[in-house]
């Protein structure tokens, strides 16, 4: 069975497949969206991919049986995803955050923010990564207890990414910019096994699934937030104006952003107004097209924010 057989996604959603030297090229379908993935083939059962990419929500997993001993683990490195799943619920994932997926297909649909997605994900099968791991490393029962991920055959959530595991992404990145396939497939190892010690910390930390109803209610405020940056919004306003409960919003919105939803419209608010700045906007100009009535409040907040007055800029 080869590579497509085992992933009929990559026919479903990709096109343009190239062999470049030790990897596999492809992009994404415009039906399903733009960007481009590349993929290693790190050792028998093994990949690693690096995907810079927008999907859109068109994405549809339910006619895809993938192999039940199939494992993924996707970490953020830009941007957020969205996975619908069975029984309504959805996970959502964004930068500093990983999902780690084992077991027969969970997912109904998927596709990510506006902006997209960059992501290092490793991939493969179970039986066939563990064989070659234990005739590789002359090792038997070593193997089998100390990969973890293994022992849990049907389990999909999110967690944090661990600090660890980020300074290994950015060294994978180096490697992928400098196409140093060596480093690529020794850190790609070292990634496995690293996430592999990490699982059981991992899974006692992993975020609360939502209903997708959620998921989409959180969405549309998000896009709501930024088509009116320049209004003097609040919680209800945006609540009433996109049809959601304002206590279910409040209540999943840390969940997904890490931050209140006033916290979240403030950073937008203030990272627009820094771009207005640069542009060479007044201090007055700029506090007014991000939604603050008082520019002394925009100064203040901005201080706060960034360490320096507006007006510096």
């Amino acid at each position: 069975m080869d590579l497509f057989d085992k992933n009929p996604n990559l026919l479903y959603c990709y096109e343009n497949f190239r062999v470049e030297k030790n990897r596999l090229s492809y992009t994404v379908k415009p039906s399903y969206g733009e960007g481009n993935v590349l993929l290693y083939n790190i050792v028998e059962g093994l990949f690693l991919m690096y995907s810079d990419m927008i999907i859109t929500d068109g994405y549809n997993y339910d006619d895809i049986d993938f192999l039940n001993d199939m494992f993924i683990i996707h970490h953020f490195i830009s941007g957020d995803a969205f996975f619908h799943l069975d029984e309504d619920l959805s996970a959502f994932v964004k930068e500093g955050e990983s999902l780690f997926y084992t077991g027969d297909n969970k997912y109904i649909s998927g596709g990510s923010g506006d902006n997209g997605i960059v992501s290092i994900s490793l991939f493969g099968y179970r039986d066939e990564l563990i064989s070659h791991l234990k005739q590789m490393l002359m090792l038997d029962d070593e193997i089998s207890e100390n990969m973890n991920i293994f022992n849990y055959k049907n389990e999909i959530f999110v967690c944090n990414t661990n600090e660890i595991v980020i300074s290994l992404l950015n060294k994978i990145m180096d490697n992928i910019k400098e196409d140093l396939i060596f480093n690529i497939k020794r850190d790609a190892l070292q990634l496995l096994f690293l996430d592999a010690e990490l699982y059981p910390l991992y899974r006692s930390s992993k975020k609360i699934l939502h209903k997708k109803s959620h998921i989409e209610m959180v969405e549309k405020a998000v896009r709501y937030m930024n088509e009116n940056l320049e209004s003097n919004i609040s919680i209800d306003d945006i609540c009433n104006d996109c049809g959601i409960n304002k206590s279910t919003f409040k209540r999943v919105f840390p969940d997904l952003y890490g931050i209140t939803p006033i916290k979240y419209l403030r950073n937008l608010r203030l990272e627009k107004g820094k771009s207005l700045l640069e542009e060479g906007f007044s201090v007055l100009e700029t506090a007014n097209m991000v939604g603050y009535q008082n520019p002394s409040k925009f100064s203040i907040a901005f201080k706060k924010k960034y360490g320096i007055l507006p007006s510096k800029i």
